[in-house]
């Protein structure tokens, strides 16, 4: 009877688990079900903006109307590029990144054609062309695309190998710096011999987020961020009072700062981005012009459809479509968060972690920039902004994150 008794608990316990097991599975599917909607919403308001944005260019370039489309059209192949890379390396278990063999050769590749770069603009100028003052750009066909974003999810995927070291051999904060420092260095380096200030900033964004959530001193993370700013004001400070030229980076600074000193910046051309762009915003209103009805794509506001696509959403759309859409990219942060938190290993925790910081502070510094809260950095919005390379970048980072959601639940509660 004591027996027939324990197997019927057993059964019962087992048909619990079962049932929370089934529970968890339904939550996982629901979760990257809501973000793939979430990606598949962005991109349709993403090509509807870019058609509008850029209808002036085409109706004006004095060709036909489908083949001078080209801004258009290369945005939808690259967002659907994008959307068949997402839904290829959401099927890649992330694991896979963790292998010797694939982190050296991503850490070679690299970093080798981050150096051929700087190579190739001195005796190949056609194929890697000057930019905005930048030489980060490879001109491959019809298509120009910009290695230093791609690499960007290899860099996390190698910081997240050496946090993961780190936390395994319990490291303190000395030795977690000196295991990470080579890596962020390097790379921070060469894509700052570029000539983008704005990527290398994002790099060092990128590796911020990953050191928050390491075993890293927080004391120290809090000292460093609050020196940083002051650093950066003094050597501003320099060049501005002491009226010194420091090329086309430098100049996208001086600028900003006019701005605040000045509160007018028309008569150059780097500040007068942000005030059109603001002029946009204010346009807007709350619930915008009217979809194709804006203004500043009428060649008032350069890069318009790149770095300032945020203010053709906001004059056109208004306030509450800019709400939505951060609110979405919210609602993605969210979900990766979650993931992070519940990751079945640290590799994978540390992962999330880069990659939804990729995303999420490019949203932010792009936003920052639009509104005149930040220099111009040429980074672009995420899946809305006309560039392949960027978009390439944050589906594929989209599609690792969803891997990890969906490789932690089936092995993690199994």
């Amino acid at each position: 009877m004591k027996v027939e008794k324990q197997s019927i608990y057993y059964e019962k316990l087992s048909i619990e688990n079962k049932l929370d097991y089934d529970r968890i599975q339904r939550g996982g599917k629901l979760q990257r079900g809501a973000v793939l909607c979430s990606v598949f919403i962005l991109m349709i308001f993403s090509i509807a903006n870019m058609i509008s944005t850029t209808f002036y260019r085409v109706v004006t370039s004095g060709k036909d109307i489908f083949l001078s489309m080209g801004d258009p059209l290369k945005h939808i192949i690259w967002l659907s590029v994008g959307a068949g890379a997402l839904l290829t390396t959401m099927c890649i278990p992330y694991d896979f990144y963790q292998r010797k063999k694939v982190r050296n050769s991503l850490f070679i590749v690299s970093v080798t054609i981050l150096i051929g770069i700087l190579i190739g603009s001195k005796v190949m100028p056609s194929l890697v062309p000057h930019i905005n003052g930048a030489i980060g750009w490879v001109r491959v066909g019809p298509f120009t695309l910009q290695p230093s974003e791609f690499f960007k999810v290899a860099y996390v995927i190698i910081l997240a190998h050496f946090l993961e070291v780190s936390y395994r051999k319990k490291l303190k904060t000395l030795g977690i710096f000196i295991a990470l420092a080579p890596v962020v260095f390097i790379f921070c380096l060469l894509v700052f011999l570029q000539g983008d200030l704005g990527t290398t900033i994002h790099y060092l964004a990128i590796t911020a987020c990953m050191l928050l959530v390491s075993p890293i001193s927080k004391k120290l993370i809090v000292g460093v961020l609050t020196l940083a700013p002051t650093f950066f004001a003094g050597v501003i400070s320099i060049f501005y009072f002491g009226d010194i030229d420091g090329g086309y980076r430098m100049q996208r600074i001086t600028s900003y700062v006019n701005i605040l000193l000045k509160g007018n910046e028309r008569d150059m051309g780097v500040g007068y981005q942000v005030i059109q762009s603001l002029i946009a915003m204010g346009n807007g209103g709350i619930v915008g012009r009217g979809y194709g009805n804006g203004i500043q794509k009428y060649n008032y506001l350069p890069e318009i459809h790149t770095d300032f696509i945020s203010s053709s959403l906001a004059e056109e759309w208004g306030f509450m479509m800019m709400l939505s859409v951060i609110l979405i990219f919210l609602f993605i942060l969210k979900i990766g968060i979650n993931t992070a938190t519940m990751a079945k290993d640290y590799f994978g925790k540390y992962l999330v972690v880069g990659l939804i910081g990729l995303i999420f502070t490019q949203m932010l510094m792009n936003l920052y920039v639009a509104t005149g809260l930040m220099p111009v950095t040429g980074l672009p919005l995420p899946i809305f902004s006309y560039g392949g390379s960027s978009t390439l970048t944050v589906f594929v980072s989209l599609g690792i994150i969803l891997n990890v959601n969906k490789k932690t639940i089936k092995d993690k509660y199994s």
